[in-house]
């Protein structure tokens, strides 16, 4: 299979509907905020008309607008719907194309994080949240940090929803949470481990080889790009999006709410500060964001890199990963 990643405001999702047609390709949503109906201007999301290649063909889009915005959606519920959308692809002969910036979903769709087959428990999570209440939140991440020193190392002290989330991990299935975060084939079986399947995932479910393209610009000109991208979602009405989310009877605590825009949004809304400000709250916390996913990306030693701006046209671009795609796959759909 291919992917096309990197940050945001590079023109993925626009060149990708260009590279799907070459190789007869359908696109799987690899954006952790684009699943959320009603979500559009703000995550960018391909519209009906821009999901038409210049042949005139139209381009399959998965994994948009599935769930609601008060729904709750995990990256292990997101891998199963990816595995389930490549077998589908895969069915009609086609090369799944998986498109997108959250590094972790990306991760998650590809093989790299593999979840405890049952990933919530509400009555273990009740007594975690009690016993915080009770003992402090310091005793929790005490606790995290014994049983799992490398998944402590990456969660703050004061975060209390992913210190919860990673003991009750450890409390259902007995393994650091960590040690779901490799290939399934690295995972160790856990104390009083019966030898069952421990994960979401299997090697055979798993991608075997992709294909991964990153686009990128230079450093400048992203970030203009992010600006002019912000201004543009303004103009488009993503004030009035969010208005009618809420009016909707959408809670604000909602995860939809936590995307970039929505949540800076939702604070001028609520009166925290002026819309000058929500302006420049949403175009540094987006620089941000793509200076974490370059980060993220450029760890992943498979991903072949492209300057955006060394290309002339949008249709050279297309045809220069349609070429890499092409060469590392050589000849094999996977």
């Amino acid at each position: 299979m291919a992917a096309i990643v990197g940050p945001t405001a590079t023109g993925k999702s626009r060149v990708a509907v260009e590279v799907a047609d070459h190789l007869d390709a359908e696109i799987v949503s690899a954006d952790a905020f684009q699943v959320y109906r009603g979500l559009d201007i703000g995550t960018a999301k391909v519209a009906e008309e821009e999901k038409v290649a210049a042949s005139g063909r139209y381009i399959r889009h998965h994994l948009m607008d599935i769930i609601e915005p008060d729904a709750d959606f995990s990256v292990a519920a997101y891998q199963q719907a990816a595995l389930a959308a490549f077998a589908d692809i895969r069915s009609r002969g086609r090369l799944p194309l998986l498109v997108g910036g959250s590094g972790l979903y990306v991760n998650a769709a590809l093989g790299r994080y593999c979840f405890p087959p049952q990933t919530r428990d509400d009555r273990v999570r009740r007594e975690l949240l009690a016993e915080a209440e009770a003992r402090g939140l310091a005793h929790l991440y005490r606790e995290l940090a014994q049983a799992d020193p490398v998944a402590a190392a990456k969660i703050h002290p004061h975060d209390q929803k992913r210190i919860i989330r990673g003991l009750e991990v450890y409390r259902l299935t007995s393994r650091p949470p960590s040690s779901f975060w490799g290939r399934p084939e690295a995972q160790p079986a856990g104390p009083g481990s019966s030898g069952a399947r421990q994960s979401t995932c299997s090697q055979t479910e798993l991608p075997v080889r992709v294909a991964m393209v990153g686009l990128t610009w230079p450093r400048p000109r992203l970030y203009a790009a992010i600006e002019a991208r912000v201004e543009d979602m303004l103009a488009r009405g993503l004030v009035a999006e969010v208005q009618g989310l809420l009016a909707k009877g959408y809670p604000v605590e909602a995860n939809a709410f936590q995307a970039l825009g929505y949540k800076q949004v939702t604070g001028f809304l609520q009166g925290r500060y002026d819309f000058r400000e929500m302006v420049r709250l949403i175009k540094r916390d987006t620089r941000r964001y793509a200076k974490r996913q370059l980060t993220w990306f450029r760890r992943d030693g498979r991903v072949q890199w492209l300057d955006v701006s060394r290309f002339d046209s949008q249709a050279e671009l297309a045809a220069e990963i349609t070429a890499i795609v092409s060469r590392t796959l050589a000849g094999n759909v996977e």
